[in-house]
């Protein structure tokens, strides 16, 4: 991920492992990143889909952050008037541990 802040979790992509009993999601070098174990499989799988796409989901979050200020910018346009701009911040600060 290019950004100015340091990546402090597992580089992705991450990849699920599924067996009959739970699913795991490995990193680079099979780094146990998460177990997932849930009564229901489709729930098991759901989850594990999710946290395997996060590395990927942050990266178009910081992307789409260094956009939207750019177009605010450009458009003379307060990034608090921008909700998604608003709605991405927020995650990004909840992903990085400051919020």
């Amino acid at each position: 991920m290019k950004s100015q802040n340091k990546v402090k979790h597992t580089q992705g992509p991450w990849k699920v492992k599924q067996t009959a009993v739970y699913d795991a999601v490995y990193g680079n070098n099979d780094e146990l990143v998460s177990f997932i174990s849930i009564k229901q499989p489709e729930e098991i799988q759901a989850n594990a889909r999710l946290i395997a796409a996060a590395p990927e989901l942050l990266e178009a979050c910081v992307k789409f952050q260094t956009w939207a200020k750019e177009f605010c910018k450009t458009n003379n346009l307060p990034e608090e008037a921008f909700y998604p701009l608003v709605e991405v911040n927020r995650a990004i600060l909840k992903a990085e541990g400051k919020s």
